[in-house]
């Protein structure tokens, strides 16, 4: 997540948000734990409450904790396709991923009852397209993380998966999942619904600024996947799931 206004590790230049979140500051928010917070600005203002969140990063990134005052935590995550780095002296020098979040039984709740799996797939590509005007063959190599994220946890609940930035393919389908991409990895991670991320906030590539919510319905309708399984929200919006649902493929 980045909650500050310019994609950028400055305030001063960089892309600017396109949209904006609703009614949320990092002095308001209620979050006590998080992974996922990308931007050095919010930590910096999350830092500054009374009560400052954990966060829990990647191995590698302790270096980067410790100049912002803080120590780092680090869990155990999953794979993703991407290059890594805060700026531009140091790619690949630390680990890259996404994160998988299980619920624990608490005391009282029967142990034959649900608990919640949701995966959270961050910044990722899926596979490599050769050419900037083709999506390529399917007989193109993927990614294999993502069967593997599926198979060993055996589904989930729900899913947070990349849908935006994937314009031109040539160059950025190593790192950004198009919709027809995104739709392949929620298939193989086996997850019962997902909401589509990683698009709209800021114009960064050349595909339309809304376009990808609109790609991401015709892929999913082409493989079957009924509607209301694989979407969008709007900014702000809050919706529910049932963990116990049963969804039909």
């Amino acid at each position: 997540m980045v909650f500050s206004d310019r994609c950028s590790p400055s305030q001063i230049i960089g892309p600017k948000r396109f949209t904006r979140e609703s009614n949320f500051t990092p002095s308001s928010s209620p979050i006590t734990t998080t992974t996922s917070v990308m931007d050095t600005t919010t930590l910096q203002n999350l830092f500054k409450r009374p009560h400052a969140p954990h966060v829990f990063a990647p191995i590698g990134n302790a270096s980067y904790f410790r100049d912002l005052g803080k120590v780092e935590f680090d869990i155990t995550f999953t794979p993703g396709q991407h290059f890594t780095g805060h700026g531009i002296f140091d790619r690949f020098k630390t680990l890259w991923g996404g994160w998988v979040v299980e619920g624990v039984a608490s005391e009282g709740t029967g142990a034959d009852e649900p608990q919640a799996k949701v995966y959270f797939g961050g910044d990722t590509g899926y596979r490599t397209v050769p050419s900037s005007s083709d999506e390529g063959p399917e007989t193109l190599p993927v990614c294999p993380a993502f069967k593997e994220i599926g198979e060993r946890w055996g589904g989930f609940h729900f899913a947070m998966i990349p849908i935006g930035g994937y314009s031109p393919r040539g160059s950025l389908s190593t790192v950004h999942c198009a919709p027809r991409d995104s739709v392949a990895l929620f298939k193989d991670i086996k997850a019962r619904r997902a909401l589509g991320m990683h698009w709209g906030t800021w114009i960064l590539t050349s595909e339309p600024v809304l376009e990808p919510p609109e790609l991401l319905a015709t892929e999913c309708a082409k493989v079957g996947i009924k509607e209301g399984r694989f979407g969008v929200c709007g900014i702000g919006e809050t919706l529910e799931f049932d963990v116990g649902a049963k969804d039909e493929a």
